[in-house]
């Protein structure tokens, strides 16, 4: 069983970018791709399982990363779950 996850809008600031503004779009394309496999593989915890759910936005808290240090596999990584982790709190309301 899968999930097909839209996002209709998404906003993601890097700060502090000069030298690394050629990443970010790699970083949110595999960012986004990171979230759906985190989504799918747990689903049944999401409760999205037996009918879905649609959320008018959800806000995610800044995640803290040096850009000069980390690769964009790491980046990508840290932002899909932050991402996933506010999801997880807004179902659960």
């Amino acid at each position: 069983m899968s999930l097909e996850l839209e996002i209709g809008e998404l906003q993601l600031t890097f700060e502090g970018a000069a030298g690394h503004q050629h990443r970010a779009g790699t970083i949110s394309r595999r960012a986004i791709a990171i979230l759906e496999e985190l989504v799918n593989q747990n689903l049944m915890q999401l409760g999205l399982a037996a009918g879905g759910r649609r959320l008018a936005a959800v806000t995610v808290p800044s995640v803290k990363a040096d850009l000069g240090q980390s690769g964009d596999e790491q980046l990508a990584r840290m932002v899909a779950q932050a991402i996933y982790g506010a999801l997880i709190e807004q179902l659960r309301i």
